[in-house]
């Protein structure tokens, strides 16, 4: 009878664990923490000593740089974790409300459904607010006026088509939509792009061609401030017979598409943060999206999800293999699947940040995504010359590949190397970060093995040259400088 008992007993706390809520704790079989900042600060591995030791829900906590001494103690992957984390932390107080100064507002509740203003990164400066062929409006005079979601993922050519990606191809949704990107840098980077008149073809040329030019060498935070970041973002339509489930579920915005899409309301479903730190000259790259886009596991038959339909026959094209380039009808869904799965640590690290967030917020939409990865160089190179012509150093990155499956769909697989990922780039093969081709890796997505090779000047209208941009993609935006012509008025 006692067994009995011990069994009955055994089976009714079982089955209490698996009925709690989305804030249970997943612990491992280690000491069990006292508080879920004990578990996430387990998890991360960071250096309490410098920063923050675990992400925390504080619109305040911004840190210019990840909570490691150096990279020189990381062996074998070890200081991924604290990489995870601190993308984390830029993913948790760059989401935060924004006030209308672009502030965060430390009252206001995180990830509230349904909430239409903007969180901090959405008051940044678009790259179209900068690169306009004149000098951009000062920092508190953007974002007045209709938003817009411009559609173009990628900067490598003048003339891209909309709703491009990184390698000219394009990614539409179950509900026959084009996803549509922007991109936006925060003050730092704008101040240091409007005082080195670096927003049009002319400065931009002079930066690099002139004695006094110092090329392009993006804050830091080294010298004060927080650094420079980018972001860009992945947006879907939301159809109109689910538009309840996305206001609960997931970040949304009203803006305009051109030419002639007014007022539509879209869901958030990839989101790259980047941030060039004193410690990681290659920046961090840090890459999330929501958990509906396709399935990490069997497949949910209950769930309809953005990019993956598991009633598509097994030949369905096209699809993350074969991408729908030169197609003449750009509303056929694309099938899509994640060719790499998430690290396990980081899975641990989602579901501890998902259970801080729904502690304090249980209705928060954040709870909804989740970071896929974050790559940084492991061997940091900090003498670059700013004034490079040649490919960038790679810092040896790590992980090798790295891809958001709303923004690289195509790339997670590519063998083609070149621009599109990871290869030895031009004839700086001694880089310690090049693969060679016959390497599994080689020619996959990879956010330093790209934006080292990709990041480089326009082609100058009336002149030559081409120089890179410190792993920035946004220079190629840049436009002939406009000639404002003086009238004057007839005696």
């Amino acid at each position: 009878m006692r067994k009995l008992i011990s069994v009955i007993a055994l089976i009714i706390f079982v089955w209490v664990v698996a009925a709690q809520s989305r804030s249970t704790i997943y612990l491992s079989t280690a000491t069990a923490p006292t508080s879920l900042a004990d578990e996430l600060e387990r998890l991360c591995k960071c250096d309490r000593q410098f920063g923050p030791p675990a992400p925390v829900l504080d619109p305040k906590v911004l840190p210019v740089d990840v909570s490691l001494k150096d990279n020189k103690t990381c062996i074998e992957g070890s200081c991924q974790p604290c990489f995870d984390c601190y993308g984390w932390q830029l993913f948790l107080t760059l989401n935060w409300p924004a006030k209308p100064s672009g502030e965060p507002d430390p009252d206001a509740y995180f990830g509230r459904p349904g909430f239409l203003g903007n969180v901090g990164w959405e008051t940044f400066a678009s790259v179209y607010d900068i690169f306009g062929g004149g000098q951009p409006r000062a920092w508190a005079e953007l974002g007045s006026g209709p938003r817009t979601v411009e559609g173009t993922s990628a900067v490598i050519h003048q003339n891209l088509v909309d709703y491009r990606q990184a390698d000219h191809n394009w990614l539409t949704d179950w509900d026959r939509n084009l996803v549509r990107f922007e991109i936006r840098v925060n003050k730092d980077e704008f101040d240091y792009i409007v005082q080195n008149q670096l927003y049009d073809q002319d400065g931009l040329y002079k930066a690099f061609t002139t004695p006094t030019g110092a090329g392009v060498d993006l804050p830091s935070g080294k010298a004060g401030g927080i650094g420079s970041i980018e972001i860009k973002a992945a947006w879907r339509i939301v159809p109109k017979d689910r538009e309840e489930y996305f206001r609960k579920n997931y970040k949304i915005a009203n803006v305009k598409i051109p030419p002639s899409q007014d007022d539509v309301l879209v869901a958030l479903v990839g989101l790259h943060i980047t941030k060039k730190t004193p410690n990681s000259p290659q920046w961090v790259w840090a890459t999330f999206e929501h958990q509906d886009n396709v399935p990490d596991g069997p497949p949910d038959p209950s769930k309809k999800y953005n990019f993956f339909n598991p009633a598509a026959p097994s030949n369905y094209k096209p699809n993350y293999n074969d991408p729908p380039a030169r197609r003449s009808d750009r509303r056929v869904p694309v099938q899509v699947v994640r060719a790499s799965p998430i690290d396990s640590r980081a899975i641990e690290i989602n579901k501890a940040v998902h259970a801080l967030i729904s502690a304090k917020y249980p209705d928060s939409v954040w709870r909804n995504y989740n970071l896929i990865d974050v790559q940084w160089p492991t061997m940091p190179v900090f003498n670059r010359d700013p004034k490079s012509t040649a490919a960038l150093p790679s810092g040896k990155p790590a992980p090798i590949v790295v891809a958001n499956i709303t923004m690289e769909t195509y790339m997670q697989t590519q063998k083609s190397g070149g621009a599109a990922g990871t290869s030895p780039g031009g004839a700086d093969r001694t880089d310690p970060g090049n693969l060679p081709a016959t390497d599994p890796n080689y020619g996959k997505s990879s956010c330093i093995g790209c934006h080292r090779l990709s990041a480089i000047t326009p082609t100058f209208v009336g002149k030559r040259g081409s120089w890179k941009t410190d792993y920035s993609m946004i220079f190629f935006k840049a436009k002939p400088k406009m000639i404002t012509r003086k009238t004057t008025a007839r005696r």
